[in-house]
């Protein structure tokens, strides 16, 4: 889906609809928080003005404080369990506070796009199995790379093996993070021993999308 921040505005504001946030949405503010360079924490969001994301679809996207500082961490390269905290339930630093400005940064309803502009197509090319397993199945495993960032419920799939292709439309949607259990167990006892320091985890742990699929006629 081609999803975009395009202004922000105020926690209660009752004109704008609040709707839940995919994980192809949360991609797109956590871009362009990067873009901006805005670093603010849930508290703001919740109480200051003009915090509250706004994409283009007109709906608003709200967070819990814990919610909002794992936005702003994974907006600014941290990834560690913990790290949410920085940004989280107090009001931070205000040398280091960088808000969207309620004047450059409102929201402009001409700027909302329905649906069908917004869907996207994807194509991803497939071994014999894979290929042939989504059409028993209708259903995909993938690695969440890059490229899949925006893709959301809505899209098209168009799944190529050699010389064949199938469109399918994407009606279901999951993200799930590998076990790293035991690489995080050992971390943590090392550190709680005292044995290792504490550290900034600056790389996303790796995840899978699972995507259900309906062929398209």
């Amino acid at each position: 889906m081609k999803y975009k921040v395009v202004g922000w505005t105020n926690w209660d504001n009752k004109e704008v609809e609040e709707t839940y946030c995919t994980y192809a949405q949360r991609f797109a503010i956590i871009d362009h928080i990067k873009e901006k360079g805005f670093s603010f924490t849930g508290c703001h969001h919740q109480e200051s003005e003009c915090c509250v994301p706004v994409l283009n679809d007109g709906k608003m996207r709200r967070f819990s404080q814990r919610a909002w500082g794992r936005v702003m961490a994974e907006a600014h390269d941290l990834f560690g369990d913990f790290d949410y905290s920085t940004y989280a339930f107090d009001w931070g630093d205000d040398d280091e506070t960088k808000r969207p400005d309620p004047t450059e940064d409102k929201f402009f309803p001409a700027t909302f796009i329905p649906e069908e502009i917004r869907s996207e197509s994807f194509v991803i090319k497939a071994n014999d199995k894979v290929f042939s397993s989504a059409q028993e199945t209708h259903s995909i495993k993938l690695k969440d790379l890059k490229a899949y960032r925006y893709i959301d419920i809505g899209d098209t799939v168009i799944l190529k093996c050699n010389d064949n292709s199938v469109s399918y439309k994407v009606v279901g949607l999951e993200r799930k993070q590998s076990s790293q259990m035991d690489k995080y167990l050992d971390y943590y006892t090392k550190v709680l021993m005292g044995i290792r320091e504490p550290e900034k985890i600056q790389k996303r742990p790796p995840t899978f999308l699972f995507l259900n699929l309906e062929p398209e006629s």
